[in-house]
């Protein structure tokens, strides 16, 4: 599990924090700082070696992040390479989600791309995003979802989606409209890039130059996304009695055999030990909430 800590050697040097309550939604973990003026040390365990970025939501404030290189205003958010940072201020009060690399999926290179951006969250996206935090931060002491792991995606994609409307959305129209066209029709399994580009009356080495560009190619995002929806919907409790084949086959794999290779190949584990590992998770986290509360 990740863990937001404040480090022994910081707190033998007077810096202190108060972690009102942190909560694990699938890998994702939200954690609440506060501090009453004194700088405070937030890092992951050693453990998470494969946890890649960190989100910090700043309620109070202003902070400081590692010796003033960044500066959050109040209801500032910003997305940082994850490892150990520091936090000085008056009146600290942060919101800090700590995001492994198995819930960022296709996402990881918008992600990287976002690393050390500040996002004013009065308006647009960064709203949404502030208001997610907020509700998640004002009740982890007893909010249960159902499937905690569409929790976290959901969260990683408003990221990915804040990222992007920032910037002016980089991407190309003809990108979304394939991104969109590949979405609807990921349960065919006859899918393939000459017909997203016939129903988008484009060439194939139009829609493939467009992908190109984005450090991917069109065969390897279908298979991507197919996967990812896979992976929610082995993980949703709601769906264990449903056999592994038949959602593989929902989401345009039909061969048993090659979809177990890539399941394995993408996420560490076979689709029923994921399963499995998953289910149970959930099971213990409903029969007793994962709160962990400390002065």
């Amino acid at each position: 599990m990740v863990q937001l800590t404040n480090t022994a050697a910081e707190t033998e040097k007077g810096c202190g924090s108060h972690v009102s309550v942190r909560r694990a939604f699938a890998d994702v973990e939200v954690a609440r700082f506060r501090s009453a003026g004194r700088p405070l040390r937030v890092a992951c365990s050693a453990e998470q070696v494969r946890s890649s970025f960190l989100l910090l939501y700043c309620l109070g404030g202003p902070v400081r992040i590692n010796n003033e290189k960044l500066l959050l205003a109040p209801k500032d958010c910003a997305i940082l390479a994850n490892g150990p940072i520091t936090v000085s201020g008056s009146g600290i009060d942060i919101i800090a989600v700590s995001i492994p690399d198995s819930s960022v999926g296709v996402h990881y290179g918008t992600l990287r791309a976002a690393i050390g951006q500040v996002f004013p969250t009065s308006r647009g996206t960064p709203r949404l995003v502030a208001s997610l935090l907020t509700g998640l931060a004002g009740q982890l002491d007893h909010y249960a979802p159902s499937n905690p792991g569409r929790l976290a995606h959901h969260l990683v994609g408003l990221l990915t989606l804040m990222y992007a409307d920032n910037a002016g959305s980089a991407k190309s129209q003809l990108l979304e409209l394939s991104e969109e066209y590949i979405e609807s029709h990921l349960s065919d399994v006859d899918l393939s890039p000459d017909r997203i580009a016939e129903a988008l009356h484009v060439s194939s080495r139009t829609l493939h130059r467009v992908f190109e560009a984005e450090g991917i190619s069109v065969g390897l995002w279908i298979r991507n996304r197919r996967l990812e929806q896979c992976r929610l919907d082995l993980a949703d409790s709601a769906l264990r009695e449903v056999p592994v084949s038949h959602i593989a086959s929902r989401w345009g794999l039909w061969d048993p055999s090659h979809f177990s290779r890539l399941f394995k190949t993408c996420f560490g584990q076979s689709p029923r030990a994921y399963r499995l590992a998953h289910n149970s998770c959930a099971t213990a986290t409903a029969a007793a909430p994962n709160v962990i509360r400390t002065a």
